[in-house]
């Protein structure tokens, strides 16, 4: 059986605490899977992701800071969420069919964490500047 890999890709990455959390969770489930920063630079994403494609074993990948909207530009129409068409940007990348397929999270994370700090947001109306950070 071969490792599941994941990756979050962004510039700078120190910051990121996905494969921390998301390590911990892999192995307390009994989950054959890791989670590994990846460091890229603006000008090397789109090779980056796409040179990824051939990495068989890694099934998807979290897009942060800066490139949430080069991501969602390097996905064609047909393999966006409707959140990604509406927002332009993508924070989440999924390999399927031998290519990337795209959604945006930002947003729902947000309006989940919102509900279990106890804060009712039905009916209500807001706006979340940026793409992500949420």
């Amino acid at each position: 059986m071969v490792t599941t890999v994941f990756g979050i890709v962004g510039d700078p990455i120190d910051q990121v605490r996905s494969p921390m959390i998301f390590n911990a969770l892999f192995h307390d489930r009994g989950v054959d899977a890791v989670m590994v920063p990846i460091h890229v630079r603006p000008a090397h994403f789109i090779e980056l992701i796409d040179g990824l494609l051939h990495f068989k074993n890694l099934s998807g990948l979290i897009i942060t800071v800066p490139h949430k909207v080069e991501a969602a530009r390097a996905l064609p129409e047909a393999r966006r969420s409707s959140r990604v068409s509406i927002a332009g940007a993508a924070n989440v990348l999924r390999r399927r069919d031998g290519s990337w397929e795209g959604d945006l999270f930002d947003g729902e994370g947000f309006a989940k964490g919102l509900e279990a700090a106890g804060h009712a947001i039905q009916g209500k109306v807001c706006a979340i500047v940026g793409c992500g950070g949420a």
